[in-house]
């Protein structure tokens, strides 16, 4: 991004840029027929906790829910905790709840920028997850293929919307790689506490 949008008279800046696609996630991604709809997980909650009126952001621990669409029917829905938050980033952790049950990933997303030369930005959003059930699991490909054209609906929403709004901006080829977890935890997980029963 070589120039940030407007809003009215004024150029956003690249942190009111984050906060408010965060506040506005779903017009960034696409929704139903073949995409996502984020709300709060518990209204009464969570909304004061997501997008709280008279604060610049949100609380940790604010759960969203997710519907999940294929062909315009919301075929799977999960849920995931504002984990952490900052002014150039936050980060979104799935997690089991009584409404959603678990999520068809576990893992961590985290959506935020960097800045380059110049007064450029790079907005991004990056995960490390693994399928969660075994039927998630048997479905890998269908699993991670929509969670894929989900991110780069964000990438084009987010271009279309600074360059709709005075800005310029250029998306930048996606990189995924999917590893086998089992090789991954053979090598690489040896947890030194047990799992909470």
């Amino acid at each position: 991004m070589s120039a940030l949008p407007t809003s009215g008279s004024a150029t956003l800046t690249a942190e009111q840029l984050l906060e408010f696609v965060r506040r506005n996630i779903n017009n960034f991604v696409d929704g139903s027929p073949n995409g996502c709809n984020f709300q709060p997980y518990e209204p009464n909650i969570d909304t004061a906790a997501w997008s709280p009126v008279f604060l610049p952001t949100a609380f940790p621990g604010a759960v969203v829910s997710i519907d999940m669409f294929s062909s315009g029917v919301n075929l799977e829905s999960g849920s995931v905790v504002l984990s952490e938050i900052a002014a150039d980033h936050w980060v979104f952790s799935t997690l089991w709840t009584p409404n959603d049950l678990g999520h068809p990933v576990s893992g961590n997303r985290q959506f935020g920028f960097e800045p380059r030369s110049a007064g450029e930005f790079v907005f991004f959003t990056r995960g490390a997850d693994r399928t969660t059930a075994t039927l998630d699991s048997a479905l890998e490909a269908t699993v991670f293929g929509a969670a894929h054209q989900l991110w780069l609906s964000f990438q084009r929403r987010l271009a279309g919307f600074v360059n709709g709004n005075g800005g310029l901006a250029t998306i930048e080829s996606a990189t995924s790689h999917r590893y086998d977890w089992p090789t991954v935890e053979t090598t690489y997980h040896h947890p030194s506490t047990p799992w909470v029963p």
